[in-house]
């Protein structure tokens, strides 16, 4: 029930959230908003899912044959969905660093981003399918586990072992340590560059250098940053449930936190993109304030520039004047050491 009401949650935000995307056009903007979006779709899925796992309570104490069609399905779709959102976490990296790092705008891959962000998890999630791995697995419908409380004694439980480490925990573990590595790298890269932006335009005082475009690049990918990094601190707990349960006796602390961060990471993901939303269109609603602020900072500049260039201008002129007179001085005591006459 914790799984499906908090699935239930989710699809909801992701639902408002693709809806306040879509009313506000703002995924016709930049490739960067809707791949927020595929995040935000992804998590509908899974919520949707998660709340069709409340069906493998109502088949718990039935025989195995009549749990096989319905966890199936339902197993076929959690594990579609989180494939999904695994698929749209590399193309993400692979974008942040294109886009943020290396100054290149990989629009024209877009339609490789959704293809096989499809394509790939349906053909993962069918290979349970093939070999009749899915079922009850504890508290819900997954790949099969050995431990006491799977209802399906006759199977091989080595090969569910490495069903479940190929075609989920080991894939979801690198990815993890893939995301955190490249958040962390592609934030201390546009700090850095920030930084020494700063540092350029303060040295060069007199060519006026704006350096907003690190900070507009931090803006736009803010959404990214924030679905990956909580996706990769989420998924934790599942994949330590899955490998705890799928060996020894379940934990109740690790299925209850397996239950609610699985649908948790759908709900950072709409609120992120709500959010994302906000901000957005409060920027645009106040460009004459941000474009006053920008043409003061210029004005500013300017003005300091001026005045540099006067005080110089100044500094030249009274010390040709000062050198002009003492040149006069000197040539008249030289004009009246040697007997000249000089007239004022």
């Amino acid at each position: 029930f914790v799984l499906s009401s908090t699935g239930g949650a989710a699809a909801l935000v992701c639902l408002l959230a693709a809806v306040v995307v879509f009313a506000t056009r703002l995924h016709t903007t930049t490739l960067d908003c809707r791949l927020a979006l595929y995040h935000v779709l992804a998590g509908l899925v899974s919520g949707i899912a998660c709340v069709c796992q409340l069906l493998s309570v109502l088949y718990y104490d039935e025989p195995v044959s009549a749990t096989h069609a319905g966890c199936t399905a339902v197993a076929f779709l959690l594990h579609y969905s989180l494939w999904m959102k695994l698929c749209f976490n590399g193309w993400t990296i692979l974008h942040l660093f294109c886009y943020a790092v290396c100054y290149r705008n990989p629009h024209k891959l877009e339609a490789v981003y959704v293809l096989t962000s499809i394509a790939i998890p349906a053909a993962i999630s069918a290979i349970p399918v093939a070999t009749r791995s899915y079922g009850l697995a504890g508290a819900w419908c997954w790949i099969k586990s050995g431990n006491e409380c799977s209802l399906d004694k006759e199977i091989d439980l080595k090969w569910l072992t490495m069903q479940q480490l190929a075609l989920w925990n080991a894939p979801a573990a690198g990815m993890v340590a893939l995301g955190l590595i490249s958040v962390l790298a592609v934030v201390t890269i546009l700090v850095c560059r920030t930084y020494a932006e700063k540092i350029d335009r303060e040295r060069a005082i007199l060519v006026i250098k704006p350096s907003t475009i690190n900070t507009s690049a931090l803006n736009q990918i803010f959404p990214l940053l924030v679905n990956i990094v909580t996706w990769c601190l989420l998924v934790i707990p599942s994949m330590l449930n899955h490998v705890y349960g799928g060996h020894l006796i379940v934990s109740q602390s690790l299925v209850l936190a397996d239950a609610l961060c699985t649908p948790a990471w759908s709900i950072a993901a709409g609120v992120t993109m709500v959010i994302h939303v906000i901000l957005v269109l409060n920027s645009r609603m106040a460009p004459d304030a941000e474009q006053a602020r920008r043409y003061g900072t210029i004005a500013e500049e300017r003005d300091f520039a001026n005045s540099a260039v006067f005080h110089s201008t100044d500094t030249a002129n009274w010390s040709s004047s000062f050198h002009s007179t003492v040149t006069s001085c000197q040539l008249a005591n030289w004009n009246a050491a040697s007997g000249h006459v000089v007239h004022s």
